[in-house]
Parts: C-alpha cells; sequence; structure tokens
C-alpha cells in the first residue's frame, strides 16, 4: 500500500532550549553561526569510549553541495473521515508555497516564527492523493494508523505528520521533521510541541520490515539479510566487540521484529541504540543549563551554533560521518549530495530560536505558599 511510504525512520533530536529575549534585532548574515563548521562540530563531540576511533564529518565543501531544503506551506494531516467537509478537494486546487525567506526576518519575534515552521518542515515526501480522492485508499490509510496505535489528538489530527503541497493537483505526506519525534499527543487529546513524543515508530519500523518478508515471501535468509542491512546504519558500533554488534550480522528476524513491535511510544530505537535498549525521548524544555546534548551527552553545548548542528546530525548528516574506517552510509560523493538534503544555515539557526522559546507545561501539582517559603528557605 502507497501509503506505508509515508512512514519513515525517524531520528531524535534531542536539543538544548533557552529563555526567549523579546528584544528587537535587525539580523544580518553576519548574526548567523556557519553551520558545517569542521573545528566546531570536532570538538563539540566528546570522545569515544574507544579513542582509536576518531569521528569525521564530512568536508564543508561536502556538506553545502548538498540541496538545500525547501519549506513548502504544510497542511494538517487528518485521521480519514474527521477531516472538514471537503478538506481534500481544497487542498487540491492549492499552489505550491513557500513559506520560508531569511531575507525578510527582521526581529527575534520573527525568528521564533520562522523556527516553529522549520520545527515542522518534513524532509521526506510520499504520494498521498493524486489529482482525486479516492475514500477506499484513505480508509486503507486509516486502517494502516489504527493497527500501529497512532495517537490521534481531539481535533483529528495526527500531528506527526503534515500534507504538503509541491505541485497543484498532487497532495503529499510530508514525514522525519523534528516533530515527527518531539509532538505528543497529551491524554486530553490537545498537542504538546517540544514534548516526549508518542508517535509509535517502532510499531512501525518492526511492522514495516514483518510485513515486507512475509507479503513478498522472502526466505528467512534474505528476511535477516533485510533486517541486518537496516540495523547496520542504525545501531553500527564494529569496533565495539559485544554480542550486540555480532547480532547484527545475523539477526533473527522473527525476534528483532517482536522486539521493536513491543517497543511502547515514549522510547525509540533511535541511531545511535541498539535492538533491545531503546532511548528515551527528550523533551525540548528547559534545557537552558544543559551543558550536554544527546541522552548520553555525547556532543557539548557551548552556544546556539552547536544547538544547530546538533539538530543537523540527528536529521541524518551523522550517518555520513566516519568512526575510524566505519561509515554508516558508503556512498560516494556523487551520491551523498543526491540522497541527502540539508537545512540552511539561515534555517538551523531559526529552529534552534523556537527551540529555544519553548516553555514547559504548568505544574498541575499545587503547593501551600507556606510550603513554598520552607523549600526556599531550605
Amino acid at each position: 500500500m502507497k501509503y506505508k511510504k509515508i512512514i519513515v525512520t525517524t531520528a531524535v533530536i534531542m536539543i538544548s532550549i533557552a529563555f526567549l529575549s523579546f528584544s528587537v534585532h535587525n539580523y544580518n548574515n553576519n548574526d548567523i553561526p556557519r553551520l558545517w563548521d569542521l573545528k566546531k562540530l570536532k570538538s563539540a563531540h566528546l570522545p569515544l569510549v574507544d579513542r582509536s576511533i576518531n569521528v569525521e564529518p564530512i568536508s564543508e565543501d561536502l556538506y553545502y553541495k548538498i540541496p538545500e531544503r525547501i519549506a513548502y506551506k504544510t497542511y494538517t494531516l487528518y485521521m480519514p473521515g474527521r477531516e472538514p467537509k471537503g478538506y481534500y478537494e481544497w487542498l487540491l486546487q492549492q499552489e505550491p508555497e513557500i513559506v520560508f525567506d531569511a531575507s525578510k526576518i527582521q526581529t527575534e519575534e520573527d525568528w521564533i516564527k520562522a523556527g516553529e515552521i522549520i520545527y515542522e518542515m518534513p524532509q521526506n515526501f510520499s504520494g498521498f492523493i493524486d489529482s482525486v480522492v479516492n475514500r477506499e485508499e484513505l480508509q486503507g490509510f486509516a486502517s494502516f494508523m489504527n493497527s500501529v496505535h497512532m495517537p490521534v489528538a481531539s481535533d483529528g489530527s495526527i500531528p506527526f505528520f503534515k500534507l504538503v503541497i509541491r505541485q497543484k493537483g498532487k497532495i503529499e505526506a510530508g514525514s522525519f521533521s523534528c516533530g515527527n519525534c518531539h509532538n505528543k499527543v497529551m491524554p486530553d487529546g490537545s498537542v504538546l510541541k517540544g514534548g516526549q513524543g508518542n508517535y509509535p515508530f517502532d510499531d512501525i519500523f518492526g511492522g514495516g520490515l514483518k510485513s515486507t518478508a512475509e507479503e513478498t515471501k522472502m526466505t528467512d535468509s534474505a528476511a535477516n539479510a533485510m533486517v541486518s542491512q537496516s540495523f547496520r546504519g542504525l545501531f553500527g558500533a564494529p569496533w565495539i566487540k559485544h554480542q550486540s554488534q555480532e547480532y547484527i550480522k545475523k539477526p533473527d528476524w522473527k525476534h528483532a521484529t517482536s522486539v521493536l513491535m513491543a517497543t511502547v511510544p515514549g522510547v525509540m530505537h533511535r541511531h545511535s541504540s541498539i535492538l533491545g535498549a531503546p532511548t528515551a525521548i527528550p523533551d525540548l524544555f528547559n534545557l537552558k543549563d544543559r551543558k550536554y546534548l544527546d541522552r548520553t551527552g555525547l556532543i557539548i553545548q557551548r552556544d546556539i551554533s552547536d544547538v544547530m548542528r546538533y539538530a543537523v546530525l540527528n536529521q541524518e548528516m551523522d550517518f555520513t560521518n566516519s568512526y575510524g574506517a566505519f561509515k554508516p552510509d558508503t556512498s560516494p560523493d556523487s551520491v551523498i549530495t543526491k540522497r541527502y538534503t540539508r537545512f540552511s544555515d539561515p534555517q538551523a539557526f531559526a529552529l534552534a530560536k523556537y527551540l529555544y522559546s519553548l516553555k514547559p507545561l504548568p505544574n498541575p501539582e499545587k503547593a501551600a505558599p507556606s510550603l513554598i517559603a520552607k523549600g526556599k528557605a531550605i
């Protein structure tokens, strides 16, 4: 089913947040840090436990040859049947619209608003509706969403994806945005941005591998090879001598998919983790004073430029790194520049500004003023 292609492997972006200053300031290009600065990239990485392995990002020249992402206007994706009447027919009449233009951004508030656009900007696109609304296919999509226990907001929206018009008369589903992992449907049906997201990544990932093996009638050997290839890029660290790395070479596809599909939302088998040890998805609130980013404190945060780089690395660019002799993506440069897209420096800067502006929800627990005073004294 074409709608299954909508769901893509997601990477968690664990990013530091700082308090927002509402001062008015006109920005120019000199205010925006250079994102892919090799010296700063390398110095931001803490040394690996095995000091013989050096992390080597791709060159600045190669990075800036990768095409910039275009921020098209996005639209809400609803669970089929809960969209406004005539919604898809209306979308088919919309013209493509580019909504991020750094030359028009003047103030701090402008950067934050633009950053929210980048936070929700999809990286990957899959066909959703082409010219004619097919209700039967939409119902199939709804059934698939239900089968993977997709959280749905009270207004019927699925906040992990967006609909996009890049060509009039063609609706695409966009995925792999920051919101894909950090939007959360709350118990009351509201949507929290920057939270510990509850997108069912592993249910979809494991289910996709399982259905591919079963529907194409793969032999066990072929299915194991498929899983091994998928796991190599996500979990591979061959310099580590451990049974978890040996498992990547010779997995049992039935066992592997069952482990993935048993994973609960709020944690995920993200890249750089390992099967059976999913990483807790962090929220993006109150991180101003945290010096280190990533679940294991792998990246040091010195200023906003480190947040920019960390976001970019977690939207696939760390697959292009070299770890000693190991590369998750072994493609030549000519393929790298076609396979990947990248944030522009202003896009990443805007994203970081938006993330810095996020505030946590109020604490629902109320304490007596006298108790608070005692705590303050202590």
